[in-house]
């Protein structure tokens, strides 16, 4: 599986050279005047991922294009070793380019960034690298852990709710608590409390959802967003990641209803209507003792959902929780007989 949705938004490697797949170009360095550019690319194998990074001489590149085949990134990874057109030994430029790209890399995506490409690439196969226990909770198990606990902290800009130290690692706790429209705490307080489970290495063992959320977000249908997202495309300038609707599972699970939610997460702060349908607005507040909150507003977590008028049973859930957006359209889960089934109830 190549990360093609990666390439297209990365700096490309010159109109002759072309992707094929499995391969994506990841960055590339142009050295003005030196007639030389230098490249780091990526390929999956399947079980294990490889990088592959060199400098090509343009011109060569440049006869490629020529009479030939377009100049391929498998062709680079064969090619990877630089050739001086002049006799002269690169070897100790080609060491400093590569620490240059590997920093410029480091730049442009971070290395939680690549961890997260892996993530991705484990959910597309989901059943070898996650495992579900659905209960009153929701339990995702990383089978092959690869994010960290400061990567939690780098991509949230903030601190959990508490830690809980454990023989064998950790436990953090992220406490949304439920406010209404005045910013004031719900009495009945249907609070949602995250907890991220970390081994002994640091790494993200298990993610618990709590049941309250499942009152929106049923298991299957959690589910089949999990595994969803392994097909995927990346568009990084925008830190998006979207899924073509043809890629959604098909299940054949009930929509939950207006009743199902209030009895998990209580009365709404807000209800009114809206052209997609009755919209119910859930307000949040996280629990930290730290948040980078420059605008003043990465507190406030705000999850807004679209029932159906006529069988009031859930359309669309969108949420954003610290600077994490998502949306779910429900009904593109649903098999053609079971969405005509709910239409008719």
């Amino acid at each position: 599986m190549g990360l093609e949705g990666l390439s297209k938004t990365s700096l490309e490697l010159g109109a002759v050279v072309r992707e094929e797949p499995g391969w994506a170009l990841l960055a590339s360095l142009d050295l003005p005047g030196l007639g030389w550019r230098y490249a780091l690319c990526y390929r999956d194998g399947g079980n294990s991922s490889a990088f592959v990074w060199g400098a090509l001489d343009r011109a060569a590149l440049m006869q490629s294009s020529g009479t030939h085949a377009p100049f391929t990134l498998t062709d680079f990874a064969r090619r990877r070793t630089m050739v001086s057109p002049l006799g002269f030994d690169f070897r100790i430029m080609r060491l400093l380019l590569r620490c240059l790209l590997l920093a410029t890399m480091l730049t442009l995506f971070g290395c939680v960034w690549l961890r997260l490409l892996e993530v991705k690439n484990q959910l597309e196969d989901f059943d070898d690298h996650f495992k579900v226990v659905s209960t009153d909770h929701f339990l995702l198990e990383f089978l092959h852990p690869v994010l960290y606990a400061d990567d939690f902290r780098e991509l949230t800009r903030m601190e959990p709710t508490r830690i809980e130290t454990l023989p064998k690692g950790s436990r953090w706790y992220v406490l949304f608590e439920k406010i209404d429209m005045n910013g004031k705490r719900d009495p009945d307080q249907r609070d949602l409390e995250f907890v991220l489970g970390f081994n002994a290495k640091s790494r993200l063992e298990i993610w618990d959802f709590p049941p309250p959320f499942l009152a929106a977000a049923p298991p299957q249908f959690l589910e089949a967003s999990l595994r969803s997202l392994g097909k995927g495309e990346i568009f990084q300038d925008q830190r998006q990641l979207k899924v073509d609707p043809k890629d959604l599972p098909q299940i054949g699970a009930e929509l939950p209803n207006q009743a199902r939610v209030k009895e998990g997460l209580g009365q709404p702060a807000l209800e009114l209507d809206h052209e997609d349908g009755r919209l119910w607005v859930y307000r949040y507040r996280v629990n930290t003792p730290h948040i980078e909150d420059d605008e003043g507003s990465r507190r406030i977590a705000v999850a807004r959902l679209w029932f159906d008028p006529a069988t009031q049973t859930l359309r669309k859930f969108a949420g954003k929780f610290i600077g994490l957006k998502l949306s779910i359209d429900y009904r593109k889960f649903l098999s053609a007989k079971h969405a005509a089934h709910t239409d008719d109830q």
